[in-house]
């Protein structure tokens, strides 16, 4: 058996074999390196010693000479082996005694029959051999090297097929037991020399002192050096709360007798203690796993707990072991009776100050008093939370347990503890370190058995009764009345109270008007010497729900209806006689102005507080409307009575209904009194499949683009009152319609995006719907009279439209050609063409312009337009369509009139040969010279010649061709075109065959002059 005497003596000097020299200073280059704390360690025990001038290499290789040496001085042995088989041992060695000793206590043995490599390195995979000698540990011989290999791969390291073979056993051992650990990019290095300050750091936690485990600590053990011994252990019946320890209850234990969830035991922390104290205690090691299932809030769900993570579910003081010291922890000390006393935390602690940024309850839902941290920011949010205290002014501290005081890590409550003092902060042990939480000092006052209550009232009331009970003698009551708004739901709800007129005097609370009515409002009684909590009673001041037909401004109808799309607008209209004939075209609509010069907005069924129409103008059965129009030279009044006279009455005028309509919107009114309508509500929308029963066009006479249904609907214009239409897109945008601007006795549908401005002298509101270019119109729901439908048909393309897109010049019709220009088009738009012949139809009252297909002029795939030349084409006008073959765009047009001829200004060419072999006498004349091309222009300005000349090169016969040119322009130029016709040129002395060709040559040009 090995003898575990330790000694505290220094290494003797032996220079000459560089073996150290004992120190008990700073090392000056161990001086903030990783391993600072354990060399030093080492260095004032003696087991260490360096090369002098406080040098100590920690990053150098150790040799197995220096490795037995610390070895032998850490355990003390006294027995020495006979080691003179090791021929490299010298007995004159400054480590020999060392090594014999070693030998001895089986911790390392030879490298050979004969040899023991005193000069080798030591590898990382040899000093897991010897820290398994020397700790006892169990190692697995049983399983095969590949097996204990995998164990390794599954733990992360990458390169455990690199572990030496007669190694794995030993490695698996140290690295289950916490001795070895890994680089941090997931591999042990087994194989590789390890340096000093690592052999150091493995050989540490051999000494049998203390080591770093993560512990499970109950609640009034872990708060005693914290400041608050009498912290119990938290009892659950909503047992899955505490079962979840990947959440709400993370940073704590339950004992594995409480499995079903009734218990929280206490706290899981790092803490430093000694191995002998571990020894009874249940280890959790990494092969530690279990799942836990929990049901909350009708979810399932299952977790599994592997590892440090298994502490979870497991005995009080269980542990599992750390690979390296911890920045914060508990020292733990065994008492005489071998119970455990835990230390105060060890760390810096870090000090964040909120100052106001919390919210303070009284009463709350968890507890008499709540603390909330608002602060998002804070630098432990996301972290687990271990614990946490509340700590007051006069130094008293308060530990909470999870759940029941810890709910999401900043939100603190619990009973009784400090009443009547002050907090002044809050200290979270969490799992990036140690913070104290600074706040804004609040006071917590006495919670009283007095009671406040307030009864209910109607607006129309004015005043309700106060009663309070059980006010203690000494509560100075100030009495205040606030109004309560709550924002949010559910968890998320901010409760926030604003000043309000209502108020309290002599047990009553008293208000004037019906602003005050459909809220709720708090009664809340302070101590003016804050000494008790305020007593808080809720109350509400109601209305009464009432149904009635109101006038509802377009964009307010709308707003609840789309889904997207801009506001919708009232009509404006120059044609005032269709927007006052309320009892047709204009059924369901009503107008401010009276002359009718605009359509306001939907006269429909709301369900609303009374009190929102106190200040609202009501129409009753003893209203009349007379409105006279005129249409087409008829003259009609008609009159509305009752709630009928809502057609000429302001916006949000109503009308009291008797009975609850089958559709309605809802009306609530916002902080600023304004009204805000819901969507439709009632009896559920009804489904209407219309397929292809409509016709679609983006050419409209009311609008850039109409829709007409076709077929037959569950309700009908004239008999059914139509007030909106939405047309909705598969795009998930929908766009609100207005009556006579956009819906046309009911069915037909018009709007425009911008490119018709006008019809019929009414200016077209637009804005709304261009974004409804390029998208599929899916469906269209209507609101009627008789309920709400969706009009579900096949879909239908909007194509964009485009301004400009062609255009053609006005062309003179001797000219028999003009080519559409079309570079105003976008690039992806292909267009084909058709063109047409504009016809004036003046056989109705007034005249129409039809185009109809015409076989005078024809335009091929590239827009060019071709005719013969034809005065009886002069004064016509033609339209060119051009149409997107890829149907993304709308089609674009065209128009252009055919114009008298025009005279002809330009330049233009003809050719003719000059062959001296054309006259049968030209060897009399001695032309004996080759045929040769000649080529003159001829420039004509208004239909007048103005020059003729040649640039054809005639070589020896250059100066016959300009004598030529010369007699053609004396003849020519001045005369017209159609003079010139007629004329003939003079020859040229000695210039015949020059002459003669260049008169053709001028002719051949003029020919080409329509």
């Amino acid at each position: 058996m090995k003898s575990k005497k330790r000694t505290a003596c220094a290494l003797s000097m032996v220079a000459a074999t560089g073996v150290m020299l004992g120190s008990t200073a700073m090392a000056s280059d161990i001086t903030g390196h990783w391993a600072e704390a354990n060399l030093q360690k080492f260095i004032d025990e003696g087991y260490l010693s360096g090369y002098g001038n406080d040098v100590y290499k920690p990053n150098s290789s150790i040799t197995r000479a220096e490795m037995a040496t610390i070895v032998d001085k850490m355990e003390g042995y006294q027995d020495k082996a006979d080691i003179s088989q090791y021929k490299d041992v010298s007995s004159t060695s400054w480590y020999y005694d060392s090594v014999a000793k070693i030998v001895g206590a089986d911790i390392m043995v030879g490298t050979g029959k004969n040899t023991w490599s005193p000069q080798g390195n030591v590898t990382r995979e040899q000093l897991c051999v010897i820290v398994c000698k020397l700790e006892g540990l169990d190692v697995d011989t049983d399983s095969s090297t590949a097996e204990l290999r995998k164990k390794l791969g599954s733990k992360g390291y990458k390169d455990a097929d690199r572990v030496s073979g007669w190694a794995v056993p030993y490695v698996a051992a140290a690295v289950e037991n916490g001795y070895l650990s890994g680089y941090p990019d997931q591999t042990l290095r087994s194989y590789r020399a390890i340096t000093r300050a690592e052999a150091v750091t493995m050989l540490s936690m051999c000494l049998g002192e203390d080591v770093y485990v993560m512990m499970n600590i109950p609640y009034a053990e872990f708060y005693a050096a914290e400041g608050d011994a009498d912290v119990d252990v938290y009892t659950s019946a909503t047992k899955s709360k505490p079962l979840m320890g990947t959440s709400l209850a993370a940073g704590s234990y339950h004992t594995t007798d409480k499995a079903d969830g009734s218990e929280i035991t206490g706290v899981t922390y790092p803490v430093k203690i000694s191995k002998e104290a571990l020894k009874e205690l249940t280890q959790v090691t990494d092969e530690t796993s279990y799942d836990i299932t929990t049901t909350n809030r009708g979810q399932t769900s299952t977790d599994t707990y592997t590892g440090k993570a298994a502490l979870f579910q497991a005995d009080t003081y269980a542990y599992y072991a750390l690979s390296e010291a911890p920045a914060y922890y508990k020292e733990v000390t065994v008492n005489e009776d071998g119970s455990f006393s835990f230390g105060a935390v060890q760390t810096k602690e870090e000090t964040v100050d909120v100052g106001s940024n919390y919210n303070f309850k009284v009463g709350g839902h968890w507890g008499e008093y709540e603390i909330n941290l608002l602060n998002s920011e804070l630098p432990f949010a996301s972290e687990t939370i271990y614990a946490t205290t509340v700590n007051t002014t006069d130094g008293e501290t308060y530990g909470m347990t999870h759940i029941k005081n810890i709910w999401r890590g900043v939100d603190i409550a619990w009973d009784e503890e400090g009443v009547g003092k002050t907090v002044d902060s809050l200290t979270f042990y969490t799992s990036k370190g140690v913070y104290t939480v600074d706040i804004a000092d609040v006071k917590l006052p006495v919670i009283s058995e007095a009671t406040a209550s307030v009864e209910n009232a109607d607006w129309k009331t004015g005043s309700t009764n106060v009663t309070v009970d059980q006010l203690p003698e000494d509560f100075d009551a100030q009495y205040t009345v606030y109004e309560k708004i709550v924002t949010g739901s559910g968890k998320s709800a901010v409760v926030t109270y604003k000043d309000t007129e209502v108020s309290y005097q002599d047990g009553k609370i008293t208000w004037d008007g019906a602003a005050f009515g459909d809220k709720t409002y708090t009664l809340k009684i302070t101590d003016k010497s804050e000494k008790y909590a305020e007593i808080i009673a809720d109350f509400s001041i109601t209305a009464e729900d009432v149904y009635v037909q109101m006038n509802i401004p377009y964009a307010d109808f709308y707003a609840a209806e789309l889904s997207e799309g801009a506001a919708v607008d009232a009509v404006s209209s120059a044609t005032k006689a269709k927007t006052l004939t309320g009892t047709s075209l204009a059924q369901g609509s009503y107008h401010v102005n009276e002359d009718g010069s605009d359509i306001t907005g939907v006269t429909y069924p709301v369900k609303i507080k009374d009190n929102a129409l106190a200040a609202r103008n009501e129409i009753t059965d003893e209203d009349s409307l007379d409105i006279t129009v005129t249409n087409r030279g008829q003259t009609t009044t008609t009159t509305y009575a009752g709630k009928d006279a809502l057609f000429g009455a302001e916006s949000y005028s109503y009308y009291k209904l008797s009975e609850a309509p089958s559709s309605y919107k809802e009306v609530t009114t916002d902080a600023d009194g304004k009204l805000c309508f819901s969507e439709v509500k009632g009896a559920e929308k009804v489904s209407v499949e219309a397929g292809d029963d409509y016709t679609f066009t983006a050419n409209s006479s009311y609008g850039d683009y109409q829709l007409d249904l076709i077929g037959d609907l569950p309700f009908a214009y004239g008999t059914d009152t139509i007030y909106g239409v939405a047309v909705n897109t598969a795009e998930g945008e929908s766009y609100g319609l207005r009556h006579i601007e956009n819906i046309w006795l009911g069915t037909q549908l018009a709007w425009s995006t911008g490119f018709t401005t006008e019809v019929h002298g009414c200016m077209l509101s637009y804005e709304p719907y261009v974004s409804m270019m390029g998208k599929t119109i899916s469906s269209l729901t209507y609101y009627t009279s008789k309920g709400t439908y969706e009009i579900n048909i096949d879909d239908v393309y909007v194509p964009i439209k485009i301004a400009d897109g062609v255009s053609i010049a006005d062309t003179p019709v001797n000219q028999e050609t003009v080519s559409v220009d079309t570079s105003k088009l976008p690039e992806d738009f292909a267009p084909s063409y058709q063109i047409q012949e504009a016809i004036t139809d003046t056989s109705g009252s007034r005249p129409v312009t039809k185009y109809v297909d015409t076989t005078d002029l024809s335009i091929d795939a590239n827009g060019v337009i071709i005719w013969a030349s034809d005065d009886a084409l002069v004064g016509k006008t033609y339209r060119v369509t051009a149409s997107d073959t890829g149907k993304k765009y709308a089609n674009v047009t065209a128009d252009f009139s055919i114009a008298e001829a025009a005279a002809f200004s330009g330049t233009v060419t003809g050719t003719a040969t000059v062959d001296p072999s054309a006259y049968e006498d030209y060897e009399e004349y001695g032309a004996e010279f080759d045929p040769y091309d000649i080529s003159v222009d001829v420039t004509i300005e208004d239909g007048a010649i103005t020059a003729v000349t040649s640039t054809t090169d005639a070589g020896s016969n250059a100066s016959y061709l300009k004598k030529a040119v010369k007699k053609a322009e004396a003849k020519y130029v001045g005369q017209t075109v159609a003079d010139s016709a007629s004329l003939t040129m003079d020859i040229a002395t000695g210039a015949t065959c020059s002459s003669n060709a260049v008169e053709q040559a001028v002719k051949a040009a003029l020919a080409q002059v329509k």
